[in-house]
């Protein structure tokens, strides 16, 4: 081995462990697709989905959330018992 390859071994170890992997990457909320619906706490900060800051803004999140239930008690009963 001459010692211009040696000297490459060292730098090109050091690139690959600086590298790192997903693991040591920070996570957040939405980061990838469904993680805004998915029920989980993706990035473990203790909020799920939508009440996450990460999720807040997307589509999954900002439709209003309307009641259209319009039922009213009809209920006549007059019971006396």
């Amino acid at each position: 081995m001459s010692r211009s390859s040696l000297a490459l071994f060292p730098l090109t170890f050091l690139l690959l462990i600086s590298c790192g992997s997903k693991d040591d990457q920070e996570e957040f909320e939405g980061d990838e697709a469904g993680e805004c619906t998915d029920d989980a706490d993706n990035d473990r900060d203790g909020k799920v989905d939508c009440d996450d800051d990460g999720c807040a803004g997307t589509s999954a999140c900002s439709e209003a959330d309307t009641d259209t239930d319009t039922d009213t008690d009809t209920d006549t009963d007059t019971d006396t018992d």
